[in-house]
């Protein structure tokens, strides 16, 4: 069902949470950079000035990353600032908006696909422990599903919000 045939209290549901996911998904990878610029810092200045390190340091900064690269793709989607190939398709019309539909769908299949194999892969390191920090091995793929989850939710958002046009941050409207 694509954003047209949706009803309109369902258009508008859906561009609410999608407005709202794309302002918590901001400020989500902003806390995150800063958190990892900080512990990036805080290693910096414990190993140069009292010649003293900490050991589980790296391994919180690629939990971090990892949170960050699924974060940002939920919310390139939620935003339709993802790469796109405009050549095919230059002109905005009902076209465009099939084809973005199109595209949608797929990422719902692909998102709930991703997420049910992380989910797979959660239960088979169950036992693990993850280096120096010493916590479940879970919690390295759990950024995982968590991304597959918010891409379809993200698909599907943008879907039933139909084809309307995002602004970009001057007030023009997005091609």
């Amino acid at each position: 069902m694509s954003g047209a045939l949706a009803p309109h209290w369902l258009r508008t549901g859906a561009a609410r949470l999608r407005r709202l996911l794309l302002q918590l998904t901001r400020h989500g990878l902003g806390a995150g950079l800063a958190f990892m610029a900080g512990l990036a810092v805080l290693q910096v200045v414990l190993r140069y000035v009292f010649a003293d390190s900490i050991t589980w340091v790296e391994e919180i900064s690629v939990l971090v990353l990892l949170w960050l690269a699924w974060i940002g793709a939920i919310h390139l989607w939620l935003d339709r600032s993802h790469i796109a190939v405009d050549l095919l398709l230059p002109d905005a019309g009902p076209r465009r908006d099939l084809v973005a539909s199109v595209f949608d769908l797929a990422a719902i299949a692909g998102g709930l696909a991703l997420a049910w194999a992380a989910e797979t892969t959660l239960a088979a390191f169950g036992g693990v422990l993850y280096g120096s920090v010493e916590w479940p091995g879970e919690v390295k793929y759990l950024p995982v599903l968590v991304g597959g989850a918010g891409i379809a939710l993200a698909g599907l958002l943008n879907l039933l919000a139909g084809p309307d046009r995002l602004e970009q941050a001057d007030g023009t409207e997005r091609p």
